[in-house]
């Protein structure tokens, strides 16, 4: 009776040792983004200048300014600290001004294999002062382990002060884009 126990004990120490030492595959807790895409203002964006009105005493609404539209980059690094796939906390590069801010960013992902929704938010500034803050979603397509494609939609509210003084001002903006995703 002794020896079936000792054998049994001996047996479970050598199991859970086999486990702990056996080859897991790695899991990938790194991400890396490059999206290019299209930012657009909403209209309060640039009211009429103070000193303009019309005939009739009135002043004419807010006009969207085209020129500042434009192509809009962000880049972004992902890691997967707790929940692989699933929860992710990030740094990104988002040229969405004439200035470079870099923000701080968490996503939640739906851990699927082919299509990864997800959505993010996040707070940054600027070395010329402007803050923003973001949210958004998106699309991941993956065509390997590694690699796929991102599609993607943020929001963004930018404070930015002026370069000749004067009080801030808050821009909202959209951002359309699509690029590259890669886990490593």
């Amino acid at each position: 009776m002794k020896s079936l126990a000792v054998l049994t004990i001996a047996t479970f120490i050598s199991t859970v040792a086999a486990f702990g030492q056996e080859a897991r595959k790695p899991v990938s807790r790194w991400e890396s983004n490059l999206s290019m895409g299209y930012i657009g203002y909403d209209n309060e964006d640039s009211p009429p200048p103070p000193d303009v009105i019309w005939f009739d005493g009135t002043q004419p609404a807010g006009q969207v300014d085209d020129m500042n539209r434009h192509i809009a980059i962000i880049k972004s690094f992902w890691f997967y600290p707790f929940m692989p796939h699933v929860l992710a906390l990030g740094l990104s590069f988002d040229y969405v001004t004439d200035d470079l801010p870099i923000s701080i960013n968490a996503a939640l992902n739906v851990p699927t294999k082919t299509i990864v929704p997800f959505v993010s938010a996040g707070a940054g500034f600027s070395f010329s002062g402007s803050t923003l803050r973001n949210y958004g979603g998106g699309l991941k397509v993956r065509f390997g382990k590694k690699i796929g494609m991102i599609a993607e939609f943020r929001h963004y509210t930018i404070k930015k002060h002026p370069f000749t003084g004067g009080d801030p001002v808050t821009r909202l903006s959209h951002y359309y884009g699509a690029g590259i995703a890669y886990l490593y």
